[in-house]
């Protein structure tokens, strides 16, 4: 699920940020915190984790800075992902 949906989380979080929409923002870098965690993507956890901070008490500037650092790093795990995901998908049909 976290390989098929970036794509769309990351454009969905470009949007909330050009929208000046901070409340959902921060909801959805919570959720991508997590999720990042569980597959141990460490440094997308930690900088959503850190950019939800940052929102949430009002540093607007850092969080614009710092959010397409986040989203090219997100998005570098969608070719990783998706060639685990085919030879998992391999190994099933064997």
């Amino acid at each position: 699920i976290f390989a098929a949906s970036i794509s769309a989380k990351a454009a969905e979080i470009e949007r909330l940020l050009a929208e000046d929409n901070y409340g959902l923002y921060a909801i959805k870098l919570s959720s991508l915190s997590s999720m990042a965690n569980l597959i141990g993507a460490r440094a997308v956890s930690e900088t959503a984790a850190d950019l939800e901070y940052a929102v949430k008490h009002g540093d607007i500037s850092l969080t614009k800075e710092f959010t397409p650092r986040l989203l090219r790093d997100y998005r570098a795990y969608m070719p990783l992902l998706s060639r685990l995901r085919v030879e998992s998908h391999g190994e099933e049909s064997q």
